[in-house]
């Protein structure tokens, strides 16, 4: 799929394709780079950088290898990276660890039923005491917060 400019993005993005119909295609790691924590997704969110890297790994990255795609993988110290192709001029990347469609499907029906709890929950105040810093947290944290600040 065409390349999302953060990972996050490019997760969504994998899962959407999956949920769309699209199929999982076979790849092989031709190369590979590690980076410092923040550092991969400034190189996505950088046109300069993400360049830079494609030109670099312009080898690894395209063509085919016994029927499957010729990736580079690109990742963090945590396990979350993303792999990049080039087809032609089109750069296409997916998440790591990858999304299967199991996951996409049992994340579509979680945010299905969190709507439906959203709606059952209109105009139930809630008085949340402490302050959340951007970032990522596991679902489960948050309604934690959630339930904890509900029910004292």
């Amino acid at each position: 799929m065409p390349l999302e400019r953060c990972l996050w993005d490019i997760r969504q993005a994998s899962k959407h394709a999956l949920l769309s119909g699209h199929k999982p295609q076979r790849f092989i790691v031709a190369d590979e780079m590690m980076y410092y924590p923040g550092a991969l997704e400034l190189t996505l969110t950088s046109p300069d950088m993400i360049e830079e890297a494609v030109e670099a790994y312009s080898e690894a990255i395209r063509g085919e290898e016994r029927g499957c795609l010729r990736c580079v993988y690109l990742w963090e110290s945590p396990g979350e990276g993303v792999l990049l192709h080039l087809e032609e001029e089109r750069l296409l990347g997916a998440y790591v660890p990858l999304v299967t469609e199991e996951i996409a499907r049992k994340e579509h029906a979680l945010s299905l039923s969190l709507a439906t709890l959203a709606r059952e929950a209109q105009n139930m105040p809630l008085l949340l005491e402490r302050e959340l810093p951007s970032g990522r947290y596991q679902l489960s944290e948050l309604l934690q917060v959630l339930s904890e600040q509900l029910d004292i």
